[in-house]
């Protein structure tokens, strides 16, 4: 293995030379080419022990789990490594078995062998005097009840709210006799049993045990043999209720309904616990890896704190749930994407089980476009519903095509009072009338190759010639020094072809990828009084740095979604924007070389476009009420997450509150943030053809973006021109 001294030997540098243009601390271009050349030659890694000695630091922190047959531990774990990975730290992990004095020792096991921090996942009654006296290694304290006098930061797990909620679900169903079996420590130290004893007083029905599957076996069984009458049960944790699921069937107890406080999995769970008690083992580790770096970075000036995490009650709907029997066969034109073609996987269930055909035509944005509006003209009853952009409601709406489905609103209030926030205003209404039921989210996002912007190299390189860190960028002009970094045509030293995969052409893709810029800018399509107004400075900067962005792409036109992320998953790509709907078919490790690499931000400029399509029905369709049944079952709770794992997306506000799937969508808490940025294209106020007024993203706008890339205009050139198109088609 190559050494420091092998490296300046070769480079006929000092040592001390060596070590400044590795740490980015000369600027002199004859050396850092003469020590690149030789690191490159030698394949020379810095030592990090070395470092460490130098630095005083370790670079291990400590990790202390009860045990790793629980999934939400070996959660936790996965993603505490991961996280201090990043920030340049192994993990050294021990297992409490929950039990304190075990606990104790692997403490002050983890200070003898020099960590640099100490994390501790307790299920126990940890005590302060736990710990020795005048340490300085920082520690974070994650457990159920607070540990006053705690030398450390502290986070407090509490199912106290969430075991509140089951209580009364159990009450709602008619539950009378609910046993409750769990560790004792959880127990009482999260006060769990004065919340049991409100509702269900018998504490004969409690059983105290640790934390294994035969336990919980055991204990079902003695609960069911002593209290027949018993309809209920609570398990403390996974494995508890993976023993009671087993009793559950020896015993033929198929009634007994079942409640676990468990990371939720809809994998798992669905169909197999009725209700689970749940929090996110993700967001326990993002909180224990930023109080522990706080610490260790601070030192002595770091102030220890105290937060708290709540658990939620969950349940699923089996995916059947709401589907009736019915003759009709149904027709659907949809927009080729993943979330139509999930719907069109799923739709099996619905034929087999309501006996109905259900038929998917897939269309381009464009061929669609034009069909809908076609087919309103002549006024035609081939299709029962379709896709809907955002920007065809008023237009499509206009022409008498769309249902409008006031009535099926007021009959369903439930139904669609559970999606987000704002997005059935935004998706479906029409002057306060509903015209369509939410389907596919559209929040912009960048995601970018995580192992680029992680090379300690790369960082060195990028820093002595942006004069800047490399990180993912905040502004659009961040994103094209970070583009331009990363393509070989303009910079050798890149590893990957291109800076950038962005959509280029005619279409409505460049459209709105101009918009990011234009709004983030301060430029505006149209002024306070409805009229165009491009030809201005704002317009001119978004639009000169939108086209430089360009020189570190492909340069192939692409004109969808699909094409772009298609680029970006073959890794020839630091960086891709692109919407979440679009998103999941790039870390799917059979199909992507960047799955399991993959970095996320929001995108810069913090102005994104709002995406989304509605399902709508034909006004003229043969089927009404069983087409209004099948939006009922394809847009509702239960088909949110089989959705989601077959490639599409969901508007359903119950999916963003859950803490599973983060391994599928890694991005998923990005996604309400982005729409809460985001901005709807706006449309001119014209009488008559409403059903062109897309032209101008569609058309107007690209086209003329495409001759400056074409070099046939400047862009002083080319925002004039559309300011004359948009106003004489406004006109005509």
């Amino acid at each position: 293995m190559a050494t420091i001294k092998d490296v300046a030997r070769l480079a006929q540098v000092s040592i001390g030379t060596v070590s400044n243009v590795l740490n980015g601390k000369t600027k002199n271009e004859d050396l850092i080419r003469r020590v690149e050349n030789a690191v490159e030659q030698l394949s020379y890694r810095p030592d990090a022990n070395a470092r460490n000695l130098k630095n005083t630091n370790s670079g291990l922190v400590g990790v202390m789990v009860p045990d790793l047959s629980q999934p939400q531990y070996a959660a936790f774990l996965q993603q505490m490594e991961s996280l201090l990975r990043e920030h340049g730290y192994s993990i050294l992990v021990k297992l409490s078995r929950n039990n304190r004095m075990v606990e104790k020792k692997g403490i002050a096991g983890f200070m003898e062998q020099g960590v640099d921090g100490i994390v501790i996942y307790s299920a126990t009654h940890v005590k302060s005097t736990d710990i020795p006296r005048n340490h300085q290694i920082p520690m974070v304290l994650i457990t159920g009840k607070n540990v006053p006098g705690f030398p450390g930061d502290q986070i407090i797990l509490d199912y106290t709210n969430a075991f509140g909620m089951t209580m009364e679900q159990m009450k709602k169903r008619g539950l009378s006799h609910v046993g409750l079996i769990m560790e004792y420590n959880i127990l009482e130290d999260g006060g769990l049993s004065s919340v049991y004893r409100s509702y269900f007083p018998d504490m004969e029905l409690v059983k105290s045990v640790d934390s294994s599957r035969e336990s919980g076996f055991q204990a079902l069984f003695q609960l069911a043999y002593s209290h027949p009458e018993l309809d209920g049960v609570i398990a403390g944790s996974s494995s508890l209720a993976q023993g009671i699921k087993k009793a559950q069937a020896a015993l033929g107890l198929q009634d007994l309904c079942i409640a676990a406080v468990k990371e939720s999995s809809w994998i798992e769970d669905e169909g197999n616990y009725d209700i689970q008690m749940t929090l996110s083992q993700t967001q326990v580790a993002e909180l224990a890896a930023e109080c522990l770096l706080g610490g260790i970075e601070e030192g002595q000036d770091h102030e220890f704190t105290i937060d708290r995490i709540e658990a939620t009650m969950d349940w699923f709907q089996p995916m059947n749930a709401g589907i009736r029997r019915s003759a009709a066969s149904l027709r659907f034109a949809m927009l080729d994407s993943p979330s139509a073609r999930s719907l069109q996987m799923l739709s099996s269930i619905y034929m087999k089980e309501s006996g109905a055909k259900v038929e998917f035509d897939l269309f381009t944005y464009q061929e669609l476009e034009d069909l809908l509006y076609a087919q309103a003209a002549e006024k035609c009853s081939c299709y029962d519903g379709f896709m809907m952009d955002l920007p065809w409601l008023d237009g499509l709406i206009e022409s008498g095509y769309v249902k409008n489905l006031d009535e099926f609103y007021g009959e369903n209030r439930e139904f669609f009072d559970g999606f987000l926030e704002g997005v059935l205003k935004d998706f479906g209404m029409y002057v306060e009338s509903v015209y369509g039921v939410p389907f596919m989210s559209g929040a912009q996002l960048l995601f970018y190759q995580r192992d680029l912007f992680e090379d300690k190299k790369l960082k060195i390189l990028y820093q002595r010639m942006y004069k800047s860190r490399l990180q993912p960028p905040k502004t659009w002009e961040e994103f094209n020094h970070v583009a331009e970094f990363f393509t070989q045509s303009l910079n050798d030293k890149s590893p990957v072809p291109y800076g950038a995969s962005l959509a280029r052409g005619v279409n409505v893709y460049t459209s709105i990828y101009f918009l990011s810029h234009l709004w983030s800018f301060g430029g505006r399509i149209f002024d306070g009084t409805g009229r165009p107004d491009l030809d201005t400075e704002p317009a001119l900067n978004a639009l000169k740095n939108m086209v430089e962005s360009y020189r570190c792409t492909s340069g192939l036109e692409i004109s969808s979604w699909n094409e772009i992320s298609e680029e970006f998953k073959k890794g020839r790509s630091a960086m891709i924007i692109l919407y979440d709907s679009d998103a999941g078919d790039i870390n799917n490790y059979t199909s992507s070389k960047v799955a399991g690499n993959l970095g996320f931000d929001l995108i810069p400029g913090g102005t994104p476009v709002m995406g989304g399509w509605s399902l709508a029905l034909n006004t003229y369709g043969r089927n009404q009420k069983e087409a209004e049944q099948f939006l009922l079952w394809a847009c509702g709770l239960q088909n949110s997450i089989p959705l989601a794992l077959l490639g599409g997306s969901t508007l359903r506000a119950e999916y963003y509150n859950r803490s599973d799937l983060e391994n599928i969508e890694p991005w998923k808490p990005l996604i309400l943030p982005s729409f809460r940025q985001s901005r709807k294209r706006i449309m001119p106020e014209i009488l008559d053809d409403s059903m062109y007024k897309n032209t101008i993203y569609t058309r107007i706008i690209p086209e003329e973006i495409q001759n400056v890339l074409e070099g046939r205009a400047t862009e002083e050139e080319a925002l004039k021109a559309m300011q004359r198109r948009i106003t004489e088609f406004m006109n005509r």
